[in-house]
């Protein structure tokens, strides 16, 4: 793909904002030509073709009763009222109250051309209640309208009413009242057509609206991923947030398509939300321009720039909807002037040292100021121009896209640069990867061949000392001392016991750890087949742990076990022809406990292995004081001893190492 060097000029992307706002204003549903407007209460749509020539405002001189909610009857025949210019915005006591609030009666009487049906009314935001009557039947409202604020139930509900008919004129009586904001009255002119045009018409806005607010909140999300993936970069962070905010704006106002998904959402809390929309994008748009050209501001500068917003943004949950809403009329000169400092300290130094993008931000940044100034202006109702933000920021958004592509374009380049460096890494780790891999299969027919060779010399030795003990046996055999014949058994039972072991590691998997439970086991069963072979019919009873242990802690235990078992058959068993012996490991906590037990008369009183010149009880004491254990011997029936010996199981040694 090959990307080419383009200059955009900004004044293009601007005179492209500025076609599409006047595209707009054209786009929006207005008469084939100019309606009359009403005059001292009175409508005259005569000469006035609904197919034709489109839908009409009800602007100009209405009847106004203030102070006071009629009824149409009531309307009719009451005298004394004055005139009011529609749209109209209360001020003072108009309303018969204070500061543009209050309440009062609306009266229109229209003069239709003819004998008309299908018609009806289009309506957005009338102060913060009111109910229409046409003809004397109630067909529109928003909210309750009362002469108390305590009575008085705010709302915003713009839609579309069906007027009854067929007629050939219309009394229009709207009761109207404003408790909340800062100015009461018909904000904006009712429309009168027909139905199936205005509901068209009003579906149309709706849609664009869902639109613009899903297309930015989209452009919002994008940046956002940007900025997680990219954290250094918080321009994409203050950019986002503002999109987003950007996007809630156009649900909040105009034709407040919030409100007509959760209609559940309190007047308070949608102006709150609306004034959230309106004072929020200025200090984020803000900090987007001292993050995107860094280095220009120091803290003390910054904040001097920033906290002058907190005013209005602590008035945003705090404030009465009476001080919120004029708030604004203060907010529009510190926009101003926040604008040209933001100017003046931040982009005219990068105009001047000719920073990449500084044009071009520029011209999006006038264009969204403009746009943002013309649409505070006209929802405060202080200009009738038209909601043109959607196009100021959309060329913004166009702006920033551009001085991504170049920063993309250039990352390319550099891509690019280093992709022949990065081709030459590659080989040369290729080539390390594969000697790697095969120093990897070396090493790995080593350790198979080591392990072999373990297994080998246990087998080895296994047999060797088999060996050894068969000759042993022969040699008991052929003897007739009695004495050296019990020496011969004992031996045997020795070698065995190392032999054992030996065979138990030639079948493990590890070559490091037996199963001490599977080993006693095996002992056992040859002191079975030893004493047994002797005429004699042991009874051996075994309790023993499955412990893996490492090798030479299993041959200590299996020479211990040959002593005791030994001792326990020659001193309890045989001289009786009968008896029990029991052989019990367990571990407790980090001491393994080895218990060797019978039913024969016990030991003597007195007795101490210390005295005694057995063989069999210094190798037990040995093996005990050699591996930091004790040996004691319980009171109980019969003979017991009890071995006890220090030991960690060898995923414990692992994390002490």
């Amino acid at each position: 793909m090959i990307f080419r060097k383009t200059r955009v000029s900004p004044l293009a992307v601007a005179g492209a904002a500025a076609i599409a706002a006047i595209a707009m204003t054209l786009f929006s549903c207005s008469p084939a030509r100019e309606p009359p407007a009403a005059v001292d209460g009175v409508l005259d749509l005569g000469g006035w073709d609904f197919d034709r020539d489109g839908p009409v405002l009800l602007r100009g001189e209405w009847r106004f009763f203030p102070g006071v909610l009629l009824s149409s009857g009531e309307a009719a025949i009451r005298s004394g009222a004055g005139t009011r210019k529609v749209p109209d915005f209360w001020k003072g006591a108009d309303a018969a109250g204070v500061d543009g609030r209050g309440c009062g009666t609306y009266r229109l009487e229209v003069i239709l051309p003819r004998t008309e049906s299908g018609l009806a009314l289009r309506y957005t935001t009338e102060s913060t209640a009111f109910e229409l009557d046409a003809n004397g039947t109630l067909v529109a409202s928003a909210g309750v309208p009362a002469a108390s604020s305590a009575d008085a139930v705010a709302a915003y509900r713009p839609g579309v009413a069906r007027l009854p008919g067929p007629a050939a004129a219309l009394d229009i009586v709207v009761r109207v009242s404003n408790h909340e904001y800062r100015s009461g009255g018909i904000w904006r002119a009712f429309q009168l057509g027909r139905e199936s045009r205005l509901a068209s018409g009003k579906r149309l806005s709706d849609m664009l609206v869902i639109g613009f607010a899903s297309a930015v909140a989209a452009m919002a999300v994008n940046s956002l991923f940007l900025f997680f993936f990219r954290r250094r970069e918080r321009s994409y962070l203050f950019f986002s947030i503002s999109a987003l905010i950007i996007a809630l704006r156009a649900l909040v106002t105009g034709e407040y398509v919030f409100v007509q998904a959760l209609p559940g959402v309190g007047f308070d809390t949608l102006i709150r939300i609306e004034y959230v929309t309106a004072f929020l994008p200025l200090p984020l748009i803000e900090l987007f321009l001292i993050e995107l050209f860094p280095g220009r501001l120091g803290s003390r500068k910054k904040l001097a720039i920033l906290l002058p917003n907190l005013p209005f943004i602590l008035l945003i949950p705090f404030a009465s909807l009476p001080v919120l809403t004029r708030s604004v009329l203060l907010f529009y000169p510190f926009l101003a002037a926040s604008l040209v400092v933001v100017f003046i300290a931040v982009l005219l130094p990068a105009l001047i040292q000719r920073t990449s993008g500084s044009v071009m931000i520029f011209a999006g940044f006038l264009v969204v100021a403009i746009a943002q100034a013309n649409d505070s202006l006209f929802t405060s109702f202080i200009v009738n121009t038209g909601n043109i933000l959607v196009f100021g920021f959309a060329a913004f958004i166009l702006i920033q896209d551009l001085i991504l592509a170049k920063r993309f374009t250039w990352a390319l380049n550099e891509v690019e640069s280093l992709s022949s460096e990065l081709s030459t890494a590659n080989a040369l780790l290729k080539e390390e990867n594969e000697r790697y891999r095969i120093v990897q299969r070396h090493l790995e027919d080593l350790l198979a061949e080591k392990e072999t060779l373990i297994k080998e010399v246990h087998h080895r030795v296994k047999n060797s000392l088999q060996i050894v003990s068969s000759i042993m046996g022969l040699e008991a055999h052929r003897s007739s001392d009695a004495e050296l014949v019990r020496s011969y058994g004992a031996m045997r039972d020795r070698i065995r016991s190392i032999s054992l072991a030996h065979e138990k590691l030639y079948g493990s998997a590890s070559l490091k750890l037996i199963d001490l439970g599977d080993y006693v086991h095996g002992l056992v069963r040859q002191f079975e087949t030893g004493f047994s072979s002797a005429g004699e019919k042991p009874g051996i009873l075994v309790d023993v742990e499955p412990v893996p242990v490492p090798m030479d802690l299993c041959i200590d235990i299996g020479m211990l076990l040959s002593e005791l078992v030994s001792n326990a058959f020659r001193h309890a068993i045989l001289p009786r022809g009968r008896g029990e012996v029991a052989v019990r490991v367990r571990l407790e906590g980090k001491v393994l406990v080895i218990v060797v037990s019978d039913d024969g008369p016990g030991f003597p009183s007195g007795f101490s292995p210390d005295n005694l010149n057995s063989l069999g009880f210094r190798i037990v004491g040995s093996i005990v004081r050699k591996r930091g254990g004790t040996i004691g011997f319980p009171s109980s029936v019969g003979g017991t001893v009890e071995a006890r010996i220090p030991f960690a199981l060898q995923s414990e040694q692992k994390k002490e190492n």
